[in-house]
Protein backbone atom coordinates (compact mmCIF):
# COMPACT_ATOMS: atom_id res chain seq x y z
CA UNK A 1 0.00 0.00 0.00
CA UNK A 2 2.81 2.45 0.82
CA UNK A 3 4.14 1.81 -2.69
CA UNK A 4 1.32 2.90 -4.68
CA UNK A 5 1.13 6.09 -1.73
CA UNK A 6 -2.48 4.73 -0.31
CA UNK A 7 -1.21 5.94 3.51
CA UNK A 8 -5.08 5.46 4.98
CA UNK A 9 -5.49 2.92 8.02
CA UNK A 10 -6.40 -0.22 7.00
CA UNK A 11 -9.39 -2.21 8.28
CA UNK A 12 -7.68 -4.30 10.62
CA UNK A 13 -6.03 -1.21 11.97
CA UNK A 14 -9.35 0.56 12.31
CA UNK A 15 -10.92 -1.26 14.61
CA UNK A 16 -7.84 -1.17 16.47
CA UNK A 17 -7.68 2.49 16.48
CA UNK A 18 -11.48 2.68 17.59
CA UNK A 19 -11.03 0.67 20.50
CA UNK A 20 -7.47 2.80 21.40
CA UNK A 21 -10.08 5.67 21.60
CA UNK A 22 -12.48 3.95 23.45
CA UNK A 23 -10.43 2.66 25.86
CA UNK A 24 -8.33 5.93 26.28
CA UNK A 25 -11.50 8.05 26.23
CA UNK A 26 -12.99 5.08 29.37
CA UNK A 27 -9.45 5.72 31.31
CA UNK A 28 -9.51 9.64 31.12
CA UNK A 29 -12.94 11.01 31.09
CA UNK A 30 -13.10 13.19 34.07
CA UNK A 31 -9.68 13.07 35.11
CA UNK A 32 -8.26 14.36 32.04
CA UNK A 33 -8.38 16.19 28.59
CA UNK A 34 -10.36 14.61 25.87
CA UNK A 35 -10.92 16.53 23.23
CA UNK A 36 -9.96 15.21 19.90
CA UNK A 37 -6.73 16.84 20.04
CA UNK A 38 -5.81 15.72 22.73
CA UNK A 39 -6.50 12.17 22.37
CA UNK A 40 -4.99 11.98 19.06
CA UNK A 41 -1.68 13.11 20.46
CA UNK A 42 -1.58 10.79 22.87
CA UNK A 43 -2.52 8.04 20.14
CA UNK A 44 -0.06 9.10 17.96
CA UNK A 45 -2.14 10.65 15.64
CA UNK A 46 -3.02 13.91 13.95
CA UNK A 47 -6.62 14.75 14.44
CA UNK A 48 -7.22 14.49 11.06
CA UNK A 49 -6.02 11.12 10.63
CA UNK A 50 -7.92 10.24 13.20
CA UNK A 51 -11.84 11.45 12.52
CA UNK A 52 -10.50 10.08 9.46
CA UNK A 53 -9.72 6.64 10.16
CA UNK A 54 -13.14 6.54 12.65
CA UNK A 55 -15.35 8.23 9.79
CA UNK A 56 -13.67 4.81 7.53
CA UNK A 57 -14.35 2.57 10.45
CA UNK A 58 -18.51 4.07 10.30
CA UNK A 59 -18.17 6.13 13.18
CA UNK A 60 -17.66 9.69 14.58
CA UNK A 61 -14.86 10.98 17.12
CA UNK A 62 -18.18 12.84 19.19
CA UNK A 63 -20.32 9.47 18.85
CA UNK A 64 -17.51 7.33 20.15
CA UNK A 65 -16.73 10.04 22.61
CA UNK A 66 -20.24 10.30 24.13
CA UNK A 67 -20.87 6.59 24.26
CA UNK A 68 -17.73 6.19 26.44
CA UNK A 69 -18.84 9.33 28.56
CA UNK A 70 -22.06 7.98 29.10
CA UNK A 71 -21.08 4.35 30.14
CA UNK A 72 -17.99 6.47 32.65
CA UNK A 73 -21.37 7.87 33.67
CA UNK A 74 -22.94 5.21 34.57
CA UNK A 75 -20.67 3.46 36.48
CA UNK A 76 -19.86 6.61 38.55
CA UNK A 77 -23.98 6.87 39.18
CA UNK A 78 -23.87 3.02 41.00
CA UNK A 79 -22.72 4.99 43.71
CA UNK A 80 -24.28 7.53 46.07
CA UNK A 81 -21.83 10.27 45.59
CA UNK A 82 -21.06 12.30 43.99
CA UNK A 83 -23.88 14.14 42.87
CA UNK A 84 -25.44 13.70 39.50
CA UNK A 85 -24.89 17.39 38.45
CA UNK A 86 -20.98 16.96 39.47
CA UNK A 87 -21.38 13.25 36.93
CA UNK A 88 -22.51 15.40 34.05
CA UNK A 89 -19.53 18.03 34.52
CA UNK A 90 -16.80 15.54 34.88
CA UNK A 91 -18.35 13.31 31.39
CA UNK A 92 -18.34 16.69 29.77
CA UNK A 93 -22.17 17.21 30.03
CA UNK A 94 -24.58 20.08 31.18
CA UNK A 95 -27.01 18.41 33.86
CA UNK A 96 -30.35 19.15 31.22
CA UNK A 97 -28.24 17.67 28.10
CA UNK A 98 -26.86 14.30 30.71
CA UNK A 99 -30.36 13.22 31.73
CA UNK A 100 -31.50 13.49 27.86
CA UNK A 101 -28.67 11.16 26.33
CA UNK A 102 -28.64 8.94 29.72
CA UNK A 103 -32.18 8.70 29.20
CA UNK A 104 -31.98 8.04 25.17
CA UNK A 105 -28.92 5.30 26.14
CA UNK A 106 -30.28 3.94 28.47
CA UNK A 107 -34.28 4.03 28.97
CA UNK A 108 -34.16 5.46 32.25
CA UNK A 109 -33.00 9.05 34.08
CA UNK A 110 -29.62 8.99 35.98
CA UNK A 111 -31.51 9.65 39.02
CA UNK A 112 -34.33 6.51 38.39
CA UNK A 113 -30.92 4.30 37.20
CA UNK A 114 -28.99 5.23 40.91
CA UNK A 115 -32.59 4.48 43.13
CA UNK A 116 -32.51 1.33 40.69
CA UNK A 117 -28.97 0.14 41.68
CA UNK A 118 -29.26 1.38 45.45
CA UNK A 119 -32.52 -0.74 45.92
CA UNK A 120 -30.47 -3.63 44.03
CA UNK A 121 -28.14 -3.22 46.48
CA UNK A 122 -29.71 -2.87 49.66
CA UNK A 123 -31.54 -6.48 48.48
Amino acid sequence: MLLTGDLRPQHGHLTETGEAVRRFVRENVGTGDVRLPAVANALGWSPRQLRLALQQSGTTYRDLRREESLRAARSMLERPNPPIAEVAARCGFTVTWFSAAFKDRFGETPRDFRKRRQAECDR
